[in-house]
């Protein structure tokens, strides 16, 4: 998870007490009270508006999107946190996959791996 804002978020103190624009969801929004945030259902295109006028202090967000958004000017810290908010999946056409290097099929390959290990154990920790 990326998340951006005037500070970095390293623990869960860090969340307590902060507004944080959520997809309108029960799931992400129940995610964010158990870390002690305000979740404040905040629609993608008024994400930089809220974070400049106060409403959100931050909002989960794709780097892909950080800066092309202009949210980086906004909230100019990234917290890139080894956790994920709600449940995702990545697709791509095995054509193009295929077409791909070898080189970068193998780092998917090893990123895909340590991606799923690292799941594992946190459900595993999470089932403690």
């Amino acid at each position: 998870m990326h998340l951006p804002g005037k500070k970095p978020y390293l623990t869960q103190a860090d969340a307590k007490g902060i507004k944080v624009g959520v997809v309108a969801n029960k799931m992400t929004a129940d995610f964010w009270r158990a870390m002690g945030a305000n979740a404040i259902p905040t629609n993608v295109a008024e994400i930089a508006s809220s974070s400049q006028t106060g409403l959100i202090d931050t909002c989960p967000t794709p780097f892909a999107f950080y800066v092309p958004s202009g949210l980086n000017k906004v909230l100019p810290v990234m917290t890139k946190l080894p956790q994920w908010e709600s449940a995702g999946v990545s697709l791509m056409n095995k054509g193009a996959y295929d077409k791909m290097p070898a080189e970068l099929r193998a780092v998917d390959s090893a990123l895909t791996a340590v991606h799923l290990k690292d799941a594992g154990k946190k459900a595993c920790e999470g089932a403690k």
